[in-house]
């Protein structure tokens, strides 16, 4: 009678091969969650950016006035998407300034971005864009890592 020998992993190997897949689960899914969080916040700041250029073209051809959600050039543009429920245009005619500030969906989004808010303020008197946010720094461009800004 001739022996036949088995091929094949034994027991241990097999659980020594599920213990390392279940570590670089767990070291994945948090590295993941950051990646699509970072990428929702890039939609925000993208739709934010969009606006500036129109923004300031109205504000430079008809003053402070322009900085009014009721206007032709912002209604005119994109002002949601998958993740942003909206964009807010407020202004402060007294210091020449105009806010916008984009807001997150609050479900079908990352739990670090639901909710929260990205927000650009210009100045028509000096010409310059700050931006702000109550996001997460490590989740948020190095450009609007800045508190969420109001008028001052």
């Amino acid at each position: 009678m001739t022996r036949k020998n088995q091929s094949g992993f034994t027991l241990i190997e097999l659980m020594i091969v599920v213990a390392l897949v279940g570590i670089l689960a767990m070291l994945a899914l948090p590295m993941y969650a950051d990646y699509t969080a970072k990428a929702q916040t890039a939609e925000g700041e993208s739709l934010l950016k969009g606006l500036k250029s129109p923004l300031v073209e109205a504000v430079s051809n008809g003053g402070i006035g322009e900085c009014n959600a009721q206007e032709e050039w912002f209604t005119s543009q994109v002002r949601s998407g998958n993740y942003v429920g909206n964009i807010a245009l407020s202004s402060n005619e007294a210091n020449r300034q105009c806010l916008l500030v984009a807001t997150f969906k609050t479900s079908g989004i990352n739990d670090k971005v639901a909710g929260k808010k990205i927000s650009m303020r210009y100045s028509a008197t000096t010409g310059q864009w700050e931006c702000g946010s109550d996001l997460n720094a490590n989740i948020i461009s190095s450009a609007c890592n800045g508190s969420l800004l109001s008028f001052n």
